[in-house]
């Protein structure tokens, strides 16, 4: 599947640059290297996960088997 593979990329480059930037031994160009992509790639896991709500809320179905939109709950 695309979007799991693009999603898993994303988040294993977002914690190899956490990784870089935790361990402290990098140069400042490096470290901002470090920073930008992980930030790029912070944002391109918000973007799956945004598409992945979006599809369970149209996937929901009621009480009588109709298929319903019901807004995603994010405090559980």
């Amino acid at each position: 599947m695309a979007k799991k593979d693009s999603f898993e990329k994303a988040l294993k480059n977002l914690e190899k640059a956490v990784e870089r930037l935790e361990s402290g031994d990098l140069a400042l160009e490096e470290a901002l290297e470090s920073f930008e992509a992980g930030m790029i790639s912070a944002k391109q896991c918000q973007k799956y996960l945004k598409d992945v709500e979006t599809k369970v809320e149209l996937l929901m179905k009621d009480k009588e088997g109709h298929f319903s939109t019901e807004p995603f709950d994010k405090t559980e």
